[in-house]
């Protein structure tokens, strides 16, 4: 049995977590911590931080528009922190995700240092660190179904269970390691890869044995009919004699044998397909 690859993390309904949030209930903690910060309020770390404590016991999945501006608002957070290359990188990956997205002036004013963060590190890099397929639901980042996470910015994860509803939610820095899931083995991969996991060889099986069947029928039907018909009764010494019928009797035996193959073949690539592990889908993403 194949061990399962684990990587740390905590749940997405921790004890720490008082209850679920909503989108809704994400959505205004945003609009609160948005405010707070165009009014220069001494509350904003608190508005802010209550941002980045809702993510672990979000019930909801995050669409891109929202992780964009999650990212926009702990860029936020990191700049007032003082912590300009951070802020720079949580910037970055809402530019990835809402390419012209531009600061309102009445949020944040010309000249601007956020102005300046916001578009200070350059987006061309693609490298990306490739998170193994999960074995069971999928993976969502930055709200969409993705497994290769980028090295050079924050991202946002979520995985999801195989009816599609959060497991957890995690705000992924850069150096942060992934959230712990039990991973699919490289077997189950294959499969999935496939779309559906279903193995060609009982599908192909299958499908040369029903066209031997019905190559089968059509030959002992058609043999049969022909058998001991008129054709024998004529006068012609074509058709008199004792070989007027090797043509059916042939038909027959082989049409016979072609059914049997056919019909014997047909089931065993059905039960081959149905409790073949093969044939099983391990992994979906949502």
């Amino acid at each position: 049995m194949s061990l399962l690859l684990l990587f740390w993390s905590s749940s997405a309904f921790a004890a720490n977590c008082p209850a679920p949030v909503s989108i809704e209930g994400l959505g205004q903690l945003l609009t609160d911590a948005e405010e707070a910060y165009k009014r220069m309020d001494d509350a904003y770390p608190q508005m802010s931080q209550k941002v980045v404590e809702a993510l672990p016991c979000m019930e909801d999945i995050i669409p891109t528009d929202t992780a964009a501006r999650i990212h926009r608002e702990l860029g936020l957070q990191e700049l007032f922190a003082q912590h300009k290359d951070r802020a720079q990188q949580a910037f970055a990956a809402s530019r990835t995700i809402q390419t012209y997205y531009v600061f309102p002036e009445d949020f944040i004013p010309p000249e601007h240092p956020a102005r300046v963060a916001y578009d200070a590190l350059s987006t061309e890099s693609t490298a990306t660190a490739p998170l193994p397929a999960p074995k069971d639901g999928g993976i969502r980042l930055d709200g969409e179904i993705n497994l290769n996470r980028p090295t050079a910015w924050p991202t946002l994860f979520q995985q999801l269970d195989p009816t599609g509803k959060v497991v957890q939610t995690a705000y992924l820095w850069p150096e942060d390691p992934a959230p712990s899931y039990a991973v699919s083995t490289k077997k189950e991969q294959r499969e999935a890869s496939r779309g559906g996991g279903l193995s060609p060889l009982p599908v192909a099986t299958g499908i040369v044995s029903s066209g031997l069947l019905a190559a089968g029928l059509s030959l002992w039907i058609t043999g049969q009919q022909d058998y001991g018909s008129e054709l024998c009764d004529e006068t012609s010494s074509t058709f008199n004699g004792p070989y007027c019928n090797e043509g059916p009797r042939v038909r027959i035996g082989v049409g016979r044998i072609l059914t049997v193959v056919g019909a014997v073949g047909l089931g065993a690539s059905g039960v081959w397909m149905a409790v073949s592990p093969s044939s099983v889908t391990v992994g979906g993403t949502f």
